[in-house]
């Protein structure tokens, strides 16, 4: 089988584990940054590199982030427009990288989610700064714990907003969830199976769990409701792989945030699976 991996960054380590894997499987890939490659519609789709056209390769995985994301998204049209299938198609990706629009399509679908409140920055900081006293603020697109705040008072909730305001950066909060403490159960779904699950704990002084901001991982089994709500997240937003996030809050169990494009290293390690021959494997199955 081809297989293009569609990554922009080509150093990665969860970039290079899939393409190890694809080897070892007998696979030919080709790593593919998504701003080097050129589009072109007409009688037919084609993608181009440099001058040479691209033959069609029978499955894509993207994992080209949030900061090449609306390029990103364009090109992985033209492959599946191109009769490429895909690891999370365009139209699911670009509802779950918005977190905003992921939260609105989880309530509806009545899935359990962090209380959440979004002004546009045009109108003002007041509403959201006073909205929680104990807020998260978060852009509405960003990984890896960048782009996300906390503030503890309505001086420095609106200190965080007018920051994003003045940069007309689109933003909203959240109730920071003292039950939980910035612990969260990061859930790898692929195919509609749970894949591996691990608990991120923040390091002292820090409320973000992200292993990239310092966080700690840690074994974790998976109660039943858990194990529902991350599927029920995970095909809710129409996504084949994903990195759901669920917290502890007043209320119970919530799901925090849903990742298209879950880090796969630290995971491997706490749940002793190689995430990446799973996925090549689930490729083509």
């Amino acid at each position: 089988m081809k297989i293009a991996l569609l990554s922009s960054g080509t150093d990665a380590i969860s970039t290079k584990k899939l393409v190890e894997a694809a080897f070892k499987l007998g696979h030919e890939v080709q790593v593919l940054h998504p701003f080097y490659l050129k589009m072109e519609l007409g009688k037919t789709a084609s993608l181009h590199i440099g001058k040479k056209k691209l033959s069609k390769f029978d499955f894509v995985i993207p994992r080209f982030g949030w900061l090449t994301l609306a390029h990103g998204l364009r090109v992985l049209k033209q492959f599946e427009l191109m009769s490429s299938q895909t690891l999370n198609s365009a139209e699911a990706i670009n509802n779950a990288a918005d977190k905003w629009l992921s939260l609105q399509i989880l309530k509806q679908n009545k899935i359990p989610i962090v209380t959440s409140f979004m002004a546009h920055q045009s109108v003002g900081s007041e509403a959201s700064a006073h909205r929680f006293k104990k807020t998260v603020v978060k852009l509405t697109h960003g990984s890896q714990g960048f782009g996300i705040a906390r503030g503890n008072s309505f001086p420095e909730n609106l200190a965080l907003v007018d920051i994003l305001r003045s940069s007309s950066s689109e933003h909203f909060v959240q109730e920071f969830s003292s039950k939980s403490q910035g612990i969260d159960i990061r859930v790898l779904v692929l195919k509609g199976k749970v894949l591996a699950c691990m608990k991120r704990t923040p390091q002292k002084g820090e409320f973000r769990s992200n292993l990239h901001r310092g966080g700690k991982a840690s074994a974790y089994k998976l109660s039943a409701q858990e194990e529902k709500l991350a599927l029920k997240a995970t095909k809710a937003l129409g996504l084949d792989f994903a990195g759901v996030d669920l917290i502890k809050t007043a209320n119970g169990i919530a799901v925090l945030e849903v990742n298209p494009f879950p880090g796969i290293e630290g995971i491997e390690k706490i749940s002793k699976t190689n995430i990446a021959e799973k996925i090549i494997s689930a490729v083509i199955s």
